[in-house]
């Protein structure tokens, strides 16, 4: 729950510096000829939770090429790594894997996304080891200003049992470079 809300704050808080810049919402407002020429977009995420028992670090670097004005196609790496020390033991997990993503955007200001992410998942409890791989498909709506998309996505593949999420629903913010 904590990581959720720590999430949802991230978001209000780029949402808010990005609303400091003034520019307007229209895509001939903000591209510059070096942009215009420039096709390929970097972006990525990032996340940092902890408390008294535990850690958590994300990573998702990734890459976007633009095929037209309304599509884009790209991929991603992902990683994290989480630690809980607790009474009844010590929990770790790394995670790591990958995703292809296309993007449309029917009008500047709102992305519709399809995304297939491919993760690895090493979990310790206790100095019992399990691994395991999950797909999932996310498609995703957000709202995009100049450099960064802030929206939700659905997993069409999620299982309960095998997921490392509680809920085929979820928030994601994209940064762009």
């Amino acid at each position: 729950m904590k990581t959720k809300i720590t999430l949802l704050l991230l978001c209000i808080a780029i949402a808010g510096l990005q609303a400091q810049t003034g520019h307007h919402f229209s895509q001939a407002s903000y591209t510059s000829a070096k942009e215009k020429n420039n096709k390929v977009r970097f972006y990525g995420g990032f996340g940092l939770s902890f408390s008294n028992q535990a850690f958590l670090v994300q990573f998702q670097p990734g890459l976007l090429y633009e095929a037209s004005g309304q599509l884009h196609f790209g991929g991603g790496l992902y990683y994290s790594y989480y630690s809980n020390k607790s009474l009844s033991g010590t929990a770790k997990s790394h995670i790591y894997g990958g995703s292809l993503i296309g993007a449309f955007l029917p009008v500047n200001e709102l992305e519709a996304s399809l995304e297939f992410q491919y993760l690895f998942v090493n979990q310790t409890y206790l100095n019992n080891t399990t691994n395991r791989q999950i797909p999932s498909l996310y498609i995703g709506a957000g709202y995009r200003t100049r450099h960064m998309v802030i929206g939700f996505r659905y997993d069409v593949l999620f299982n309960e049992e095998n997921s490392i999420y509680d809920s085929p629903f979820q928030p994601f913010v994209r940064i762009y470079f």
